[in-house]
């Protein structure tokens, strides 16, 4: 073998799979050498990329990422495929983050130390959304993995009472290098009412030491305010590339009784100057019969909502453009007219993922209280052109769904990923929470026999601080479960402590390998 050209041992090693590659390796120096070489490895990660569209994550140029650092994204996909299988009843890995002292006090309710978090896709990165406006992070692949890092200081009072919301827009291509997030906060005062209510739009870059990505920074690209008369117990954002979607509510006296109006605002943020009201929108008149939960921008000018027990689809291209917020007024002739599906007669307990794009469709997949995952598959040529397709949306059912719980008053949008999720179940007895780990194909058919894997940590009573503070009591997720399907990592957040759990078989026989 030492004989032959090298080129010609490298065509012949990448024509392996991967487990007879690592098993080369362990033979002599020279095919060591040969099987740690970048285009074996370059092959793996295209071959597992076009297997999982969508999942595989790359934070800088392809060409700067050393062989290491490739095996490493290509073992962490393969090893976790494994490792979310096994029933052996734990994760290849688990570490424990617990949060910062000064975030709590003996009466302070835990979820002043976030409001929402958000996993950059590869795993690496866990964002969190204070109350206050501050983001904070951590580098889950950092030897100091617990360290708190500032993206974003705060900029309003720090109060349990302030609403926070965020939208990600985060590109499909690979590489990612930067992403964008919208933070919307509102400032309750304390006599009442609103003190301030805006949205800012960051962007945020991956900071380079040479070759390597070494930390965040945030830069705010945009600051919009929010009428202050709307409603806050409604309201949901979407930031997709020139475009936001804001949904708001309006209560408006009838008669003695109260009427809900609905609008969406779609704006072209970069346009929009500063701290004005006055911006150009395009207008979407919604049923106030339907309260909308949640909306996500499509492709194509198009707007998914959820409003239990419906999900809907907006197309906005021919909308007409206003720099004005709509007369209060009922007007049923207005309403723009969606395709819509129904999801469930009689449940309202609906949690949706965000929407996965995929070729010629996007995905939304959601559980309900009927104990099914299901998808809502959305073509797209719907309502293609300056008018909305009358057809129907399909919502079909994936998986049945064994006991589970979901942090109710919180969206889900990340603990189902495109082929895989994961759930939780609480055992107050035994301190234990379960993770139940699910594969499905939104493009295949109902599987009334799948067995989903259930996994057991114990999730115990975790002490803050030094030992005269209180003991925080063992439950379930404050927030629900993150999850990344590129690198199988999971992030469960509890009161005083993150759980960061990996299912990729790579942390634990790595060094055999």
């Amino acid at each position: 073998m030492t004989s032959i050209p090298f080129e010609v041992v490298l065509e012949i090693i990448s024509r392996l799979e991967l487990s007879d590659i690592l098993r080369i390796r362990r033979t002599c120096k020279f095919l060591q050498e040969a099987t740690i070489a970048k285009p074996i490895w370059t092959n793996l990660f295209w071959e597992c990329e076009r297997e999982s569209f969508g999942a595989l994550s790359l934070e800088k140029p392809f060409e700067i990422y050393t062989s290491d650092e490739i095996e490493r994204v290509v073992l962490s996909w393969k090893t976790m495929q494994i490792g979310w299988r096994t029933n052996d009843g734990v994760p290849s890995r688990r570490r424990t983050i617990l949060m910062d002292k000064e975030w709590f006090n003996n009466r302070s309710w835990p979820l002043k130390a976030f409001r929402h978090l958000y996993l950059v896709p590869g795993g690496r990165w866990l964002l969190g959304f204070r109350p206050d406006g501050e983001v904070f992070y951590y580098d889950l692949e950092s030897p100091d993995y617990e360290k708190k890092r500032i993206l974003v200081p705060a900029y309003t009072k720090d109060s349990l009472r302030n609403d926070v919301t965020i939208s990600v827009d985060i590109s499909e291509r690979l590489p990612i290098q930067s992403f964008r997030v919208a933070q919307s906060v509102r400032e309750h005062s304390t006599a009442g009412g609103t003190k301030y209510w805006g949205i800012k739009v960051w962007e945020v870059f991956f900071v380079f030491e040479g070759k390597k990505v070494t930390a965040l920074v945030a830069t705010c690209l945009k600051t919009i305010p929010v009428d202050p008369a709307c409603d806050d117990s409604m309201f949901s954002i979407s930031l997709r590339n020139e475009h936001l979607a804001i949904a708001v509510r309006y209560l408006y006296p009838t008669h003695g009784n109260v009427t809900c109006l609905q609008y969406v605002y779609i704006l072209e943020w970069s346009d929009v100057v500063d701290g004005s009201l006055d911006y150009n929108r395009r207008v979407l008149y919604a049923d106030e019969a339907q309260e909308i939960q949640e909306i996500h921008l499509l492709p194509n000018d198009k707007i998914f909502a959820l409003a239990p027990p419906f999900a809907s689809v907006y197309n906005f291209s021919s909308l007409q453009h206003t720099n004005s917020t709509p007369e209060l007024r009922p007007d049923h002739s207005n309403l723009t007219p969606p395709s819509t599906c129904q999801l469930h007669s009689f449940s309202w307990s609906i949690k949706a993922s965000i929407p996965y794009v995929s070729q010629h469709c996007v995905h939304v997949l959601y559980t309900m209280s009927s104990k099914t995952l299901h998808a809502i598959t959305i073509p797209d040529n719907l309502g293609g052109g300056a008018h909305v397709s009358t057809s129907q949306l399909v919502a079909k059912p994936l998986l049945p769904l064994p006991r589970h719980e979901i942090a109710k008053d919180w969206p889900a949008p990340y603990n189902l990923g495109i082929r895989r999720g994961v759930l939780y179940n609480t055992d107050y007895d035994t301190a234990s929470a379960m993770l139940i780990l699910l594969e499905y194909d939104p493009q295949q058919d109902f599987t009334p026999d799948y067995v989903p894997v259930v996994k057991t940590f114990p999730c115990g009573r975790v002490k803050v601080g030094d030992p005269d503070d209180p003991i925080l009591a063992c439950s379930g997720p404050i927030l629900n479960i993150l999850l990344d399907e590129g690198s199988g990592r999971v992030v469960v957040p509890y009161s005083g402590r993150f759980e960061v759990l990996d299912f990729a078989l790579f942390h634990k026989y790595r060094s055999t390998s």
